[in-house]
């Protein structure tokens, strides 16, 4: 890799574009005299993905008066300026790789591949570029990839009759589980060396999880780091990385909660502890992502919360270092609620309305003091539950983000375990094993009821999760899953309270997408459907 180069695997912000122009400016001079070439990740001056704000024509103005005061910067300069941008003809706009030097536009590579399925609509906004770029940059020809044209079908056969010695692929890839091996396996169709740029940050429930890297002349991978923001030259991309499956999904849950809150303008946040896991283990997150200080818990007991729970509880609390602490006991406005119902209720039994009650009075003091405080609610629910239902519209579900969106409860166990084991390297909480062992440990349970237990009501979480896996990620009918050794009673009540579930979901807060398919943009099932999926 005879080259100097720098791939800026930096965090760009969605409609930020003086400062996502400024941030290419400033690191481009300072580093250009050195170098052969500076790139930036795919849609770098407006942030990706830009959305509708793409039929604001005044918004593409900008974006075209910015990118070409960068183009202007190259003038005195042979170190090439590679970025993602966008250009504009007439009517049609194209997502492109500009490679500016010497003040001019050196070459375009229209982006051919447009993604029009799961998070990814670009066919909305843009056109179909119809052929691949190749360009000389520094004596060397380059194949340059605009990120899903990276995984074009035959892509190898497709670009075979082309002259080039090495590809550069910039990238704005959002993390999804094992897709990082996905990644490494697309780029061993080149023979040559390849350059893998990927952007950085979250992005509402997208979050880039950096990771660039490079395939060398021998095939070896060198790889950089995740999560970090860096100018990233040869001597950062590291061979024989480790990479640790679930220790990447707590540094993009991290990730996620912080930039969603600094790109909104939020400093701090409020949640509730219920001595449970999920609560627990989204304290830690928030904790490790902005520091105990910006942290702020509410504990709300009611005569069904255990010694245990409020136990495990303040154990958290002290492990954490957490100051900022509102004990608020829901007993009183729950005896008043149950009170003045009790004439439309008298001749009905207690049920699940009672339970649901409770869950709403906790909502409502969490959304007081939101607004009181100015404190960003996190909701405390996780996929398994979003799944089945197993929560209460404007009670636990109220939240402004949601962390654990899109993971299903094992993993949450998985991830607790983790974090007691490890310190994330991006963590603002220093606190080792903040996870009291018996939050982990003991039976999950809502609480809402005397002795309830989860598995009162759904079948034991290594099956269920097992089975919505196939159902949701898999695309399964009820048959399919019973087929793979699944209980049958269990995969119809799975099946029947994911579709009677899902006008929840659409009402939910959104949460950073960690799997192939997550509850946000990619599943989009009706709420009045009477298809039953068995067979």
């Amino acid at each position: 890799m005879s080259n100097n180069f720098i791939l800026a695997q930096l965090n760009f912000k969605v409609g930020a574009l003086e400062e996502n122009f400024q941030k290419i400016s400033d690191t481009y001079l300072a580093n250009q005299a050195e170098h052969d070439f500076i790139a930036y990740p795919e849609l770098a001056v407006c942030g990706y993905p830009p959305e509708d704000l793409l039929f604001n024509q005044n918004f593409l103005n900008k974006i075209i008066k910015l990118q070409d005061s960068l183009i202007k910067l190259t003038k005195d300069s042979e170190c090439a300026l590679i970025f993602g941008g966008i250009e504009q003809q007439a009517s049609e706009l194209y997502n492109c790789i500009f490679v500016a030097q010497s003040g001019a536009v050196k070459a375009i590579a229209r982006k051919n591949n447009l993604p029009n399925y799961g998070v990814f609509d670009e066919k909305r906004y843009f056109a179909k570029g119809l052929d691949f770029t190749i360009c000389d940059i520094a004596g060397c020809n380059y194949l340059l990839l605009n990120c899903e044209d990276f995984w074009s079908d035959n892509l190898r056969n497709k670009t075979e009759h082309l002259d080039y010695e090495k590809v550069l692929v910039l990238n704005s890839s959002p993390f999804a589980l094992k897709k990082y091996k996905k990644r490494r396996e697309l780029s061993k169709v080149f023979d040559c060396p390849v350059l893998y740029l990927n952007m950085l940050g979250g992005q509402d429930n997208l979050v880039f999880d950096g990771g660039s890297f490079i395939k060398d002349e021998q095939g070896t991978f060198l790889q950089a780091p995740f999560f970090i923001e860096k100018l990233l030259s040869k001597d950062d991309f590291i061979a024989n990385f480790e990479i640790d499956e679930i220790g990447l999904i707590y540094e993009v849950l991290l990730l996620a909660i912080r930039d969603y809150l600094s790109k909104n303008q939020q400093n701090s946040v409020i949640l509730g502890l219920s001595g449970g896991i999920d609560s627990a283990l989204i304290a830690v997150l928030a904790a490790d992502s902005l520091g105990s200080k910006k942290v702020n818990l509410v504990t709300m007991p009611s005569r069904y919360t255990s010694e245990e729970s409020v136990r495990d509880a303040a154990e958290l609390i002290n492990n954490l270092g957490c100051k900022n602490i509102f004990n608020l006991n829901i007993e009183d406005p729950f005896q008043a609620f149950t009170n003045n119902l009790q004439d439309a209720f008298k001749d009905h039994a207690v049920d699940l309305t009672e339970e649901n009650l409770q869950s709403r009075i906790r909502g409502v003091y969490l959304m007081a003091l939101s607004n009181k405080l100015g404190h960003l609610v996190l909701a405390t629910s996780n996929k398994s539950e979003a799944a089945v239902g197993y929560s209460t519209l404007y009670g636990d579900m109220c939240g402004a983000f949601s962390p654990l969106k899109d993971v299903y409860k094992t993993t949450v166990y998985q991830l607790a375990k983790w974090r007691n084991e490890h310190i994330p390297a991006t963590s603002l909480c220093q606190s080792a094993a903040p996870l009291p062992e018996n939050i982990i440990t003991k039976a999950p349970t809502a609480e809402l009821r005397p002795e309830q237990k989860d598995s009162d009501s759904l079948p034991e979480y290594e099956q269920l999760d097992q089975i919505l896996y196939h159902l949701i990620e898999c695309y399964q009918s009820v048959a399919q899953v019973i087929k793979l050794g699944f209980k049958e009673e269990e995969v119809l009540l799975a099946n029947k309270l994911l579709k009677n579930s899902e006008y929840k979901r659409y009402q939910a807060a959104l949460g950073p997408k960690i799997s192939a398919l997550c509850f946000d943009k990619e599943r989009r099932y009706p709420l009045s459907n009477a298809y039953e999926n068995l067979d």
